[in-house]
């Protein structure tokens, strides 16, 4: 038995490398033997991060006997949100592209239980936090570098001064801009007090210029030479409310759960005005993706996705403002932000996976602290003879007050 225990700081250390590695690949992982080399690689590295670190956390159920799981108050947001999204996806007329649609969304939901239930020590979100900042790095450095025609990697494709490893400058916009506020909430101290500067300050201020410098060189080529084709917003509200009122044959799926999650290519095809086509730039393009991400959800998941995701953005925002000012909530402002961002930007994979990575990281800091145990806390489920049942659920906390 002591052999057994003895192999469990070996998975804990395993699952925090692997959330690390994952979160400094995650944006720079593309393959050239796949369909899309940019945002298929990211889906298939996420689910196998994935995959791997629930196997482990079922090692450590089979080895002592019960698991911990952590409650945060966002638990019930993410799944009120999933599962909102999984009912459109399932009453959708386009059932298989909408459950297709659905599955990497789904995998960033358990991007952010796998986090929350791995990263427990203050030691681990710094490690993780560090490898999200220094992935951050590696892509701003292959973007400036190629923008200035230096190009490292030996690939025909990335030999172009626009290039970016998420396949598309505004993510890379989105990914670098909220980088950069978690890099820059271990800026701010040295701020407020100079006399206190440590080395992790001066790591993190290094990381901030080189992400403002690669900000500024992607913001500067999306409004030159890589202009981004959105939607115009007038479209898009206009196809979202038409989404949820117009479709005569599913009034009350349409309404509650819309056209089903990733579906928006449909809404716009089906009901963008004609006047649309007089547009000489736009009336020959079909648009997968609505004006903003919040208008997008209100068209293919309905009022009830859209009010989940806004109560989501609700509790995140309320937990942000809460928190205190420590390195445990680097995420938290930048967590607002990329709130906020949702409203006016399209959001692709890409930014949908950082709102629940975000999450994780702001329940993870949130955790840490004692006087926030009665809403971070640890449910513990065992494992129990047959006879007695499967399995038997305990809080922690309330174990701890029992002894």
């Amino acid at each position: 038995m002591e052999n057994k225990n003895e192999a469990i700081p070996y998975i804990n250390s395993i699952s925090t490398v692997l959330i690390g590695l994952l979160l400094f690949a995650f944006p720079l992982f593309v393959l050239t033997i796949t369909t899309d080399a940019f945002i298929l690689p990211k889906q298939i590295l996420l689910g196998g991060v994935v995959f791997l670190i629930f196997i482990l956390l079922g090692i450590k159920l089979i080895i002592e006997g019960f698991l911990k799981i952590r409650r945060t108050p966002f638990d019930g947001p993410v799944l009120l949100f999933a599962a909102a999204a999984l009912l459109s996806a399932l009453l959708s007329i386009n059932r298989i592209d909408s459950l297709t649609a659905f599955v990497p969304l789904l995998l960033g939901v358990f991007s952010y239980f796998a986090i929350v239930n791995v990263a427990k020590e203050k030691s681990s979100l710094m490690f993780i936090i560090s490898s999200f900042a220094t992935g951050s790095l590696v892509v701003s450095a292959l973007s400036v570098l190629a923008f200035f025609k230096i190009y490292l990697l030996p690939y025909n494709f990335t030999q172009i001064e626009s290039f970016t490893s998420f396949g598309s400058l505004l993510d890379q916009s989105i990914y670098l801009g909220i980088a950069l506020f978690v890099c820059g909430y271990f800026v701010m101290p040295v701020i407020d007090k100079p006399s206190g500067i440590k080395a992790k300050n001066i790591a993190f201020g290094v990381l901030s210029l080189c992400l403002i410098l690669a900000l500024f060189v992607s913001i500067y080529q999306l409004f030159t030479t890589q202009k981004p084709i959105i939607l115009p917003f007038q479209t898009g509200f206009q196809t979202a409310f038409a989404s949820i009122s117009q479709d005569a044959s599913r009034i009350a799926q349409g309404f509650f759960l819309g056209s089903g999650f990733g579906t928006y290519a449909t809404d716009f095809t089906r009901f963008k005005q004609a006047i649309f086509n007089q547009s000489s730039d736009l009336w020959n393009l079909t648009f997968l993706r609505s004006s903003s991400f919040v208008l997008e959800l209100l068209a293919t998941t309905g009022v009830l996705g859209f009010l989940a995701y806004l109560y989501l953005g609700l509790k995140g925002f309320k937990e942000a403002i809460a928190s205190k000012k420590d390195e445990g909530n680097a995420a938290a402002l930048a967590l607002v932000i990329l709130f906020i961002v949702s409203l006016i930007l399209p959001f692709s994979f890409i930014s949908q996976t950082l709102i629940f990575i975000l999450l994780g990281l702001l329940a993870v800091g949130q955790g840490l602290k004692t006087e926030e145990s009665l809403r971070f806390f640890d449910v513990e489920f065992q494992l129990v003879e047959f006879r007695k049942g499967l399995i038997a659920a305990e809080s922690s906390e309330r174990k701890h007050e029992a002894n």
